[in-house]
């Protein structure tokens, strides 16, 4: 981002960085995630600069994100699992660090103006933004969610950073207190989001929606607030910590009352009369599911 925004030097191409389809030895997925679309970026900007080599490199870097990146996030084909693998729904700073890979890998795929990743990272990026949607106050556009890797309170300042810019919202905290805050690559991928344009789902019309979890889940949104819960099996759950219900009351004059559960120690609260269910299934399970089609802020 500093060489598109200040003329930095772009960073030279390393091999060590230009992971292949099964990642590297104990990367987790954000890492793959950002490793991926960083040398996607960085092959892509050297293309468009005309330096030696780079052709060939963006054309692998290009193939490492069409044969693994979109299936495992689609959860299509054999490396698909679903919207950020197996830390389905991870409160900061693992989400942030998804969707600043989803964001390097739009702004490469924009710049390259390649006829395969254009579509495919448009749709990822629509798929990211209709579901953190579901798990969105209202109508500040705050994300809570249940999720792995959460071994406290699910706390998702990154993600609602990042959803706020997509959808033309004010910013809050950190960003709105200091602007330079958004130069932090804690929000890089708002920075992105920025630099492609404010409201750009706003623009496309993108409503909240459901897409395939490794982990299933089902949201349920009420008048008040909303109860998200794991729904997985007791032999299928994710590892420990996880935070497997979080259930948000809004507030018109104050931050959301937010109450959850880790590990499945505590009960979850009973879901409220009248409330609309949102459900995410697994890959291979039936993609149905009930939602009412909520609008941002709606």
């Amino acid at each position: 981002m500093d060489h598109l925004q200040k003329g930095t030097p772009l960073p030279p191409y390393d091999p060590k960085l230009a992971w292949g389809v099964d990642g590297a030895p104990q990367a987790s997925p954000n890492h793959e995630a950002e490793a991926w679309g960083s040398e996607l970026l960085r092959s892509a900007l050297a293309v468009r600069d005309h330096q030696p080599n780079e052709p060939a490199r963006f054309a692998t870097a290009k193939k490492v994100v069409l044969d693994a990146y979109f299936p495992r996030e689609f959860g299509e084909g054999g490396k698909g699992i679903g919207l950020w693998a197996s830390e389905t729904l991870c409160p900061d700073a693992h989400g942030g660090q998804h969707l600043t890979g989803l964001m390097l890998t739009r702004l490469a795929s924009v710049i390259s103006q390649d006829a395969q990743l254009l579509p495919l990272s448009d749709r990822l990026v629509r798929q990211n933004g209709a579901a953190l949607l579901c798990f969105a106050t209202t109508p500040d556009l705050e994300v809570w969610s249940c999720g792995c890797r959460a071994p406290g309170k699910p706390a998702a300042t990154a993600a609602t950073a990042w959803l706020r810019e997509m959808f033309g919202a004010p910013q809050k905290g950190d960003i709105a207190q200091n602007p330079n805050a958004i130069l932090d690559t804690f929000y890089l991928a708002t920075r992105i989001a920025r630099h492609m344009g404010s409201g750009i789902l706003k623009k496309q019309g993108v409503q909240a929606g459901p897409c395939i979890l490794k982990y299933p889940m089902t949201v349920y949104r009420f008048k008040q607030g909303h109860l998200s819960i794991m729904t997985a099996a007791a032999s299928k759950r994710p590892p420990s910590p996880a935070s497997d219900w979080c259930q948000v009351i809004y507030s018109k004059t104050g931050p959301a009352a937010v109450t959850y559960g880790t590990d499945w120690r505590t009960a979850v609260p009973k879901v409220p009369d009248g409330a609309q269910p949102t459900r995410f299934p697994q890959k291979g399970s039936s993609r149905r599911a009930a939602t009412g089609g909520r609008k941002p802020g709606a």
